[in-house]
């Protein structure tokens, strides 16, 4: 499983889960507090999303290292997607991504892109 921590000014507001990368892909999204967050975000494709729900996944061994991770490297960002996977209850780093799905994934219900970009604040950058 792929862990990515979407930060908001070095404090992880998300955590999607990706299921079967390389399969049939399903995301699934958390809280700090891996309570699940019931809302879509993806590509869309006939009128559905390419990435939808998958199966809830349990709360990884690592999360609390791995938000701390998140969060120290996201600190000079105003947004940053922080990824890392946890492997044999070891935590690794992936890489940071600036510019989630190149920005062409879309939230459903609707109301998640206002409530995410609301924690952007331009008025730090």
């Amino acid at each position: 499983m792929d862990f990515k921590s979407h930060c908001f000014h070095g404090d992880a507001a998300m955590v999607p889960v990706d299921i079967d990368r390389f399969g049939e892909l399903r995301r699934d999204f958390y809280g700090e507090d891996w309570k699940l967050l019931l809302f879509t975000w993806s590509v869309w494709d006939k009128g559905g999303p390419m990435w939808p729900s998958g199966r809830a996944a349990e709360r990884p061994a690592g999360l609390d290292e791995m938000l701390a991770v998140a969060r120290t490297l996201a600190k000079e960002f105003d947004y940053v997607r922080v990824d890392s996977y946890n492997c044999d209850d070891k935590v690794y780093f992936g890489d940071l991504t600036l510019h989630h799905g190149g920005g062409w994934e879309r939230f459903d219900p609707a109301c998640w892109d206002l409530y995410f970009g609301n924690k952007l604040d331009l008025a730090r950058a």
